[in-house]
């Protein structure tokens, strides 16, 4: 955190952040339920490319929020400009001028929570352990198969 503040505090923009240490989820609720925008800007690393599942970004899905996320491969498996807004990772400049994007077409951010909200249902819990049970139902058939 010490070092987020002394680089807000290089860019003269210390007096509009907040800095947190851990947070539980019963207390994100509230900072969450007023956030407008929810950011998601994953660096460019094999992890973030490749490998990860974030779940802010199913949260930011599920609330209501404009997404406004790195344009990497593992968010494009789940967004796209329907869906959200996507900017080059590891670019300030970009991330700053997509948000500013957000708020320049009301019209299209809307449309854009609505479509996320809705392909939201596709990632809860319930669905998961669907897909899941699904899997081994057709594992145990298999199995059952070969040894027949």
């Amino acid at each position: 955190i010490a070092e987020k503040q002394a680089l807000a505090e290089q860019w003269k923009v210390r007096s509009r952040c907040q800095f947190h240490g851990y947070i539980s989820r019963t207390a994100l609720a509230a900072p969450l339920a007023r956030a407008y925008v929810g950011v998601l800007p994953n660096h460019r690393e094999e992890i973030s490319e490749r490998f990860t599942s974030p779940l802010k970004l199913f949260e930011y899905m599920a609330a209501g929020k404009v997404i406004v996320a790195s344009n990497l491969p593992s968010i494009r498996e789940i967004l796209d400009e329907t869906t959200a807004y996507l900017c080059p990772p590891a670019s300030p400049r970009s991330l700053a001028e997509t948000i500013r994007c957000v708020y320049k077409d009301p019209a299209l951010a809307a449309s854009r929570i609505t479509a996320a909200q809705a392909m939201a249902q596709n990632f809860s819990w319930g669905q998961r352990s669907k897909i899941i049970r699904e899997f081994l139902e057709q594992v145990i058939k298999k199995a059952r198969f070969a040894l027949n």
